[in-house]
């Protein structure tokens, strides 16, 4: 049947009229997810530009450490990367933005803002997935309200910009989550393979989070799972195969840092030598850190928030069972549940926002102010307890400044003229920031056993120590102090004596043989 030319002008004028109208109400959806995406990532450069510091060793030795060694060809090997029970993926990653820096300039000023700048764009891309989320339920301004509790809360600011496993694969979880959640008007298959590629990514860098990759996968794909399902999978499945690639290129064989970390940790219980803990664990360090009433706010948001996405605390919640059944425990390791905690948190604080403003609709005329003032004061409402958490508490009041000194110990050291050998003294190697730091292509010494002389005094003429320095360092000369950390330099030059291994080693390495191509490297260097 022919249209009729008078319906096709008709259907013509009607669009014409209907898309500057859809533009217009686009815009401030574009402009809102714009600031958020601001407001989280200008937080997270709190830690990369101002608190400078380190969360933890793995923050350098397993990722940053390992990519200038690739990029600059010197750095600590640490025994993960001996027995092969790490990916490269993760290192090699940041060795793409090392290299990148280097246009801009060959200093760790120059290519640790990059790194920082970088992980804290992909954190405050996760913050935006809370925006789009509340958005579909409450609005632009309902999105915005739910986006501040990921934005805005200190674990969130802290672990954001950071090279952690834990940290990378969190937000990773969270965008893959968004991208694949049930959305009528979302059908797009290329957006499954998408979400279930990121999916895909999470795994290699952070494998216990697998559990909670498969609910969110089989949960997500219920509304039409032999729909969905098919084209998740296809995502994941690439990605893992060239994961597995990966391992083959970097190490022996695929998924041999899979394979080889869960041996280590599950068969041999090689995690549980640095320390175990109740399975309450995490229960407690939440009740320390946020305190009773805050747990109690935040929980009672959570299950406000629940209602409306369940997905992210069905998530949180597999990561905390399964990490309350490994024996070592760290803070860090629930980073992803906070974080998917918080979002869900966000989505009960949008819904308090509009009860408030439906009960005023439902008395009256509604106040030009009342949008703007219940958006303001949530805004302002999760700040304050944020910044007095972080100011009250003593955890993270530690945990803000960890490191601090001697992150700047170790780039004074960087910048000076005449360094042939650098040690230290009262500081295990692993609490120092690395070669990342100092930056420096010289031999490294540092004490077998804490307490003693480094491994070879006649090796270094830059030490960076700790309280005080002992006579036997008599011809160094005390240049600056960090805090508690302080640097001392001799005039000379250095002799080449070996450096030691990279321990602690644990115990259960001994159920694990070399890596073939660093037992073949070891020999190399022994020979040479």
């Amino acid at each position: 049947m022919m249209a009729d030319p008078q319906s096709r002008e008709d259907a013509a004028a009607a669009l014409s009229i209907a898309a500057p109208a859809a533009r217009r109400r686009l815009r401030p959806g574009i402009a809102a997810g714009g600031l958020v995406f601001l407001i989280a990532f200008a937080a997270r450069l709190i830690p990369v530009f101002w608190l400078r510091g380190i969360a933890h060793p793995d923050e350098v030795f397993q990722s940053i450490e390992q990519a200038h060694r690739l990029v600059y060809g010197f750095g600590v090997v640490p025994w993960e990367f001996d027995y092969g029970t790490r990916s490269w993926l993760l290192p090699g990653v940041i060795a793409g933005l090392m290299e990148a820096a280097r246009l801009l300039g060959d200093r760790p000023e120059v290519y640790l803002p990059v790194i920082g700048m970088a992980f804290a764009a992909l954190s405050a891309a996760a913050v935006l997935c809370a925006y789009l989320w509340g958005a579909r339920f409450y609005g632009v301004l309902g999105g915005f309200v739910a986006a501040m509790a990921p934005a805005l809360w200190i674990d969130c600011i802290y672990y954001g910009p950071r090279t952690l496993s834990e940290a990378v694969a969190a937000h990773l979880l969270v965008i893959a989550t968004y991208l694949v959640s049930p959305d009528i008007r979302a059908r797009s298959r290329w957006r499954l393979v998408a979400g279930g590629a990121l999916f895909g990514l999470t795994v290699p860098i952070r494998i216990q989070l697998l559990p909670a990759v498969a609910l969110v996968m089989l949960w997500s794909a219920l509304p039409a799972w032999r729909q969905r399902l098919p084209a998740m999978v296809a995502g994941t499945t690439v990605i893992v195969v060239l994961a597995g690639a990966l391992d083959a290129v970097t190490w022996s064989y695929p998924f041999e840092s899979i394979w080889r970390n869960v041996t280590f940790n599950l068969t041999y219980g090689g995690s549980s030598e640095f320390g175990t803990a109740s399975s309450i664990f995490y229960v407690w360090l939440l009740a320390t850190c946020w305190g009773i009433v805050g747990v109690g706010l935040i929980m009672a948001l959570v299950g406000t928030g629940a209602l409306r996405l369940p997905i992210p605390l069905a998530a949180a919640g597999m990561i905390l069972v399964s990490h309350a059944l490994i024996p070592h425990k760290e803070a860090r390791f629930i980073y992803p549940a906070i974080l998917l905690l918080l979002i869900t948190a966000g989505m009960g604080l949008a819904e308090f926002v509009a009860a408030i403003r439906a009960r005023v609709a439902r008395r009256g005329p509604t106040p030009w102010w009342l949008a703007p003032a219940t958006t303001s004061g949530a805004v302002a409402g999760v700040a304050l307890l944020s910044v007095g958490t972080a100011t009250l508490s003593a955890p993270y009041r530690e945990l803000v400044y960890r490191g601090n000194d001697i992150v700047r110990a170790s780039r004074f050291v960087a910048h000076l003229a005449d360094v042939c050998g650098i040690g230290t003294f009262d500081i295990e190697w692993w609490k120092t920031g690395g070669y990342t730091y100092f930056h420096r292509p010289v031999r490294f010494y540092w004490p077998a056993t804490p307490g003693v002389m480094p491994a070879s005094l006649a090796g270094l003429n830059t030490l960076v120590y700790q309280h005080r320095l002992p006579r036997a360092f008599d011809g160094f000369t005390k240049l600056q102090c960090f805090g508690e950390v302080c640097v001392a330099h001799r005039p000379g030059a250095c002799r080449p004596d070996p450096m030691i291994e990279a321990g602690p080693s644990p115990a259960a390495l001994q159920h694990l043989s070399l890596d073939p191509r660093r037992a073949l490297a070891r020999s190399e260097a022994a020979r040479n």
